[in-house]
């Protein structure tokens, strides 16, 4: 069976029939002619596209269904079919959340190109493209997410690392008239200081050692869509102060030349501390923060939100087996389940991807048990009932080990470990001593 899998739901067996033939060669597809039977090949399939048709049974049924399809299965991208060519069908069904809209033709390569580009705008990654939201919390950060689409100022998303920052950047993009744009997305901390503002603004050829051609920057590339730079905190003074100029001006000049390029983005950042907090110690410029921090979205930590553990299990376990090319669906143990409930996750989504998948590889047969279960930090003591006690403890046993890597990556150094983890000089020496640490 092909990776890619297509649900169609359409009133006329004549389309589905000949489409599906055609479609057959490159993807799997499934074929519904009533919107019962193709929501339920849409939970039995958990295909990558759905072809839906706007007026089955002569009604705008497919139009009504599109809300409860993007709400219940947001991972899915929609294309939306007829055989008219209306403006004003083609647009409420964008409004509702459509991916593309295709007339109905012999041109089956449009159709294709189509399902390609929705899929590439799609992309699901090992952590998932959409927030999952049963909880409070998260609902309320996907509300304000929605609301702050719709306009074009800056946006700060603050969390502990490994919450999905990246993955509301993308769903405010997605939300946004600028979905049709790019979205480029860049870890500041990731890229070594001397290439910070060629990966950013780009660079002519000739204009540093080693720049034997033209490169166009991730500003640059953006334009018309949204650029979301990660770790904001770790760009270089030179970079903060050119970027300030690009949103003040609108356009940006690559490195070593003269000519302005149109700079037309929307600007996400994220940061795991304050960038207040940066800026009363010096370390980040104060214009460019109120610049940027027009609208602030802070994400909660997993251990917030218990209710969303189960249906990001559900959909981890889905993606690791479908990544690993695993036949047989494995399920958690009610005992699995507990043991992942009772932890602490001070890495988040990103540990339970993690966690999961080492389980899914390790357990045999069908269920997954909790001696699967691999904790890096290992679980709260069940004597441990006490909630603030259960936090504390789990919160200190994480941060002794966190500061002991950090302090061995950089040798030692406190001031170069204070900047890498963000934190002021005076506290982390109160750790050191605190948790008896060299």
């Amino acid at each position: 069976m092909n990776e890619i899998t297509i649900v169609m739901i359409d009133d006329d067996p004549v389309f589905l029939q000949g489409y599906q033939k055609v479609l057959t060669k490159e993807f799997s597809v499934f074929t519904s002619e009533t919107v019962s039977g193709g929501l339920e090949l849409i939970r039995k399939h958990e295909p990558d596209i759905l072809l839906l048709d706007i007026s089955l049974n002569k009604e705008k049924e497919g139009v009504e269904l599109l809300p409860y399809v993007k709400e219940h299965f947001p991972y899915l991208s929609v294309i939306m079919v007829t055989n008219w060519d209306s403006y004003s069908l083609a647009r409420e069904s964008e409004e509702k959340g459509a991916d593309a809209f295709f007339l109905k033709s012999g041109d089956l390569e449009e159709l294709k190109l189509k399902i390609k580009n929705a899929l590439s705008k799609h992309a699901r990654d090992a952590l998932g493209s959409f927030p999952i939201a049963e909880s409070p919390a998260m609902k309320n950060v996907l509300r304000e997410a929605r609301m702050v689409a719709r306009s074009n100022i800056p946006v700060i998303l603050y969390g502990e690392t490994g919450v999905g920052k990246d993955v509301v950047a993308r769903y405010i993009h997605e939300q946004s008239p600028r979905k049709a744009g790019s979205f480029r997305a860049i870890n500041c901390g990731a890229i070594p200081d001397m290439l910070v503002e060629s990966e950013l603004f780009g660079h002519e050829r000739g204009a540093f050692t080693g720049a034997y051609q033209t490169k166009k920057g991730l500003i640059e590339l953006a334009s018309g869509g949204t650029l979301f730079l990660d770790e904001i905190k770790e760009l270089t003074p030179k970079a903060q102060k050119t970027l300030l100029r690009v949103l003040d001006n609108k356009v940006v000049v690559r490195v070593g030349g003269n000519t302005s390029i149109e700079a037309d983005i929307r600007l996400i950042s994220a940061s795991q501390v304050p960038l207040a907090e940066l800026v009363e110690e010096k370390k980040f410029r104060s214009d460019l923060f109120f610049r940027l921090e027009r609208m602030q979205i802070t994400i909660p930590p997993l251990r917030e939100r218990p209710q969303d553990l189960p249906p990001l299990v559900d959909y981890f376990l889905t993606e690791i087996q479908r990544k690993n090319h695993l036949k047989e669906r494995k399920q958690l143990s009610h005992g699995a389940m507990v043991t992942l409930k009772n932890y602490h996750w001070p890495g988040n989504i990103r540990e339970l991807y993690g966690t999961l998948e080492a389980a899914v590889l390790l357990s045999r047969g069908r269920e997954i048990k909790a001696s699967d279960i691999r904790l890096k930090y290992g679980a709260i003591e069940p004597g441990v009932n006490n909630y603030d006690l259960a936090r504390r403890s789990a919160v200190e046993t994480f941060e002794k080990e966190f500061i002991r890597n950090a302090l061995t990556r950089n040798k030692g150094n406190i001031s170069k470990t204070a900047r890498e983890i963000g934190l002021s000089r005076q506290s982390l020496q109160k750790k050191i001593k605190r948790y008896g640490l060299s």
